[in-house]
């Protein structure tokens, strides 16, 4: 479980820049588990359930990334 500022967080998941995320965080609208935060700096799970304006935020896809053994040719011709 890794912590990270709740701005960032937010500005990863595609919902504005780190400014616009900001103002909204400090006007109310961000819930993280059910608790309203106003605090941009604040850190928490990157694993949290977040709701913005009572809009669940989904989380960032995991991406699996595997590299191909030697002498493998992976092409179509």
């Amino acid at each position: 479980m890794s912590l990270k500022r709740l701005d960032w967080i937010l500005s990863h998941r595609g919902l504005g820049t780190r400014r616009d995320v900001q103002n909204m965080i400090r006007k109310g609208l961000v819930s993280v588990s059910g608790q309203t935060l106003t605090d941009p700096k604040r850190r928490i799970a990157t694993s949290s359930h977040i709701t913005v304006d009572s809009i669940e935020v989904a989380p960032l896809p995991l991406l699996f990334v595997w590299h191909k053994p030697l002498n493998v040719v992976s092409t179509d011709r």
